[in-house]
């Protein structure tokens, strides 16, 4: 999914815009300003593996679109209620990004050195 109908996907997610309707050019600003800030965020900790104005891969959309809803509601001044319920499917999500991480793991193997 490119990078722009991810920013319009979260959007949807967080009832902005509706299937079919355009959001503003503030508000896909300010949706990648969000995305680009949790993207940093995740990043620092080695938490994704595609780059910010890549696509982002269809096994991550759904749970970085549930990252992102936080703080794309706080920032959208939605009603508490839903930036609670955003908050809750966070965890989740956060929880199904490390459970991808870590079935992608490959350690390193590293002969043993005998004297």
């Amino acid at each position: 999914m490119t990078k722009s109908e991810f920013i319009n996907l979260a959007l949807r997610n967080i009832g902005l815009v509706t299937r079919g309707q355009t959001a503003s050019t503030s508000d896909i600003t300010t949706a990648t300003t969000i995305y680009e800030a949790v993207y940093e965020q995740l990043q620092e900790e080695g938490l994704v593996t595609w780059g910010v104005d890549d696509d982002v891969p269809d096994w991550a959309t759904m749970i970085m679109k549930t990252i992102v809803a936080p703080d794309l509601a706080r920032e959208f001044n939605l009603p508490d209620s839903k930036v609670a319920l955003h908050q809750a499917e966070y965890v989740g999500a956060f929880r199904k990004l490390l459970q991808r991480l870590n079935e992608d793991y490959q350690p390193e193997v590293i002969p043993a050195e005998y004297f």
